[in-house]
């Protein structure tokens, strides 16, 4: 077995009230494919060609599918797998409804892969970064990058965890004047996704703004109690 530690990243547990209450998740090295597990069958002196191992695999992974769907039970050295139906049914008769009942696919790790798992070492590295990010942003209008926007048009935002949402009244988008320092909010929001924002732009003097984003939304379509906010590490320019 590998000897490489897992790192844990912490993230502040919203529901407790309790101060410093974090919850840990695992930051991926990386996934793996059938086309990643072929080659490192072959690494480990594996005789098949790399073609045929990918052939196999891919029928496995195929008829597992098929006999779930047909209502078996899976039993690997990995995992253990059936399916489950909730939802309520009024009569012996009665059928299953999409819209009432839900087909679910239970998995479970077998004996030996918990074995497994009690040997592998864990490291947290810490606090994760929950804030928004802007990477991007877009005057629709100019279809200028990152420099100049055009007040009452559209701003495109782009970026991570950039969703408006939260009670707190400094939620929302702000253009920060460099010159007098006034925070000027865009009230009209036409977009509002987590890695895309929309943004109708108020009426706008010349000069050079700040952009910032502020938000109670975080991982995992969570809030936060407080406001994480971000600015844009580039001026943008109003002519």
């Amino acid at each position: 077995m590998s000897t490489k530690e897992i790192s844990l990243l912490l993230y502040p547990n919203n529901i407790s009230n309790q101060k410093n209450d974090y919850y840990a998740q695992v930051r991926y090295v990386g996934t793996i494919t059938n086309n990643d597990i072929a080659d490192l069958m072959i690494a480990e002196g594996s005789e098949y060609h790399k073609e045929s191992i990918i052939d196999i695999l891919t029928r496995c992974d195929r008829i597992k599918m098929e006999k779930l769907a047909e209502g078996y039970k899976i039993n690997t050295e990995l995992f253990q797998s059936h399916l489950s139906v909730k939802g309520h049914f009024n009569a012996s008769s009665g059928s299953v409804d999409p819209d009432e009942h839900q087909v679910k696919l239970k998995f479970s790790a077998t004996k030996r892969m918990r074995e497994l798992l009690t040997k592998s070492k864990f490291r947290i590295l810490g606090l994760a970064n929950t804030k928004p990010i802007i990477g991007r942003v877009i005057d629709l209008t100019t279809q200028s990058e990152n420099k100049l926007i055009t007040p009452g048009q559209v701003l495109q935002i782009e970026g991570k965890r950039l969703k408006i949402i939260g009670d707190d009244p400094g939620v929302g988008v702000y253009l920060i004047d460099q010159k007098s320092n006034e925070r000027i909010k865009c009230k009209q929001e036409i977009g509002n996704e987590p890695q895309k924002l929309l943004i109708l732009l108020p009426n706008l003097q010349s000069g050079k703004y700040l952009l910032e984003v502020c938000t109670q939304f975080a991982m995992n379509r969570k809030l936060v109690n407080t406001t994480l906010s971000a600015s844009f590490h580039l001026p943008l320019y109003v002519k």
